[in-house]
């Protein structure tokens, strides 16, 4: 409804109410410009392939950090979660969590690659790629927040002369995200909605819509995403809790070497997870749909456990072997079923 609103000549905020931030529906006027009015059928079929291609992403994020099993398995796991996740009543429903995980997706497939290479530039294409997640909706903010914490721990472990890339790489991230906020901001005051725009995208949510809902309540809305997971995929709930269980260890296990080594997969893993978790307390309400953000992050830490316990029970008797494939096995025809 925005979009055609936007289409007839409207401005978002202004002519149209929505208390996220506006780019989801901007996007969806690009289709519907395309493919027809209210063509809600070509908004799906592109959500479609768009997961498509985050699946494909997630497994390159995976192999750029020396992990390409672990990748494999997790755009699977992705795959899987997409469609099961969030319940019937949200599957591939164009909510603004999808393209918000979409763009969070690829902007920590460019932070993976600038890392090889750290600098300004490619700092400058990580930001924006964030900034455009945090244009879907507000907690993108938190896993631009993931991706500093990142270049901060290769801060610490890398040698004194590679931190001058790491710190242009963490500038261009903030300029990217700061040049794609001001141009933002000059559109919506361009069309004289730009008060409009602070309004129903900050005012309102920090003085009404989230305050409704007491702290004690919002907190208790982080555990949606391991209800949700309980009910639809419960294979799914006991592959997180135990990656949750193993890689912390292992990622703080290599603070204490020297020379300090950075785990950079479990860092990634467990961030973005926890990012998506915390974004599901923010508002206090539990809509189905606030998981879709703990989809990525989940999915790694998945593929994560099953090839690393794969690989171990490969490494024992006959029997350990044939326990892990009775144990996929059923994991798979519950999940299927």
């Amino acid at each position: 409804t925005a979009a055609e609103q936007i289409l007839s000549g409207g401005v978002l905020y202004r002519d149209v109410a929505d208390q996220r931030s506006p780019l989801v529906p901007y996007l969806k006027v690009g289709i519907l410009a395309v493919c027809g009015d209210w063509n809600t059928t070509a908004v799906h079929v592109v959500l479609a392939v768009l997961l498509g291609l985050g699946a494909i992403a997630l497994w390159q994020i995976a192999r750029r950090l020396g992990h390409d099993r672990v990748g494999l398995v997790a755009a699977v796991v992705f795959t899987v979660l997409s469609f099961m996740l969030p319940g019937e009543e949200d599957t591939l429903a164009a909510h603004t969590e999808w393209f918000l995980m979409l763009f969070s997706v690829a902007g920590f497939l460019a932070f993976v690659a600038a890392i090889e290479r750290p600098g300004f530039v490619r700092g400058f294409g990580v930001g924006v790629l964030f900034g455009l997640a945090i244009l879907c909706k507000q907690p993108g903010l938190f896993d631009w927040a993931v991706s500093l914490v990142l270049i901060g721990l290769l801060l610490f472990a890398r040698p004194v002369v590679q931190r001058g890339a790491l710190l242009r790489l963490a500038a261009g991230s903030v300029a990217g995200l700061a040049i794609l906020a001001a141009l933002t901001f000059g559109y919506f005051a361009h069309r004289g909605a730009l008060h409009d725009l602070v309004y129903y995208a900050w005012t309102y949510n920090n003085q009404v819509y989230v305050p409704a809902i007491p702290l004690a309540a919002r907190l208790l809305t982080m555990r949606e995403p391991f209800l949700l997971a309980a009910q639809h995929a419960p294979a799914v709930l006991v592959l997180g809790l135990c990656g949750a269980l193993v890689l912390p260890v292992l990622a703080i296990r290599g603070l204490f070497r020297r020379p300090v080594e950075i785990a950079l997969l479990p860092w990634l893993a467990l961030g973005w997870t926890a990012a998506g978790i915390l974004a599901c307390s923010l508002s206090g309400r539990a809509f189905s749909h606030y998981s879709i953000q703990v989809i990525p992050g989940l999915s790694l830490v998945c593929g994560w456990v099953l090839v690393a316990g794969w690989d171990w029970c490969v490494g024992r008797k006959r029997a350990w072997r044939l326990a892990a494939m009775a144990l996929l096995a059923l994991a798979v025809a519950d999940t299927g079923g």
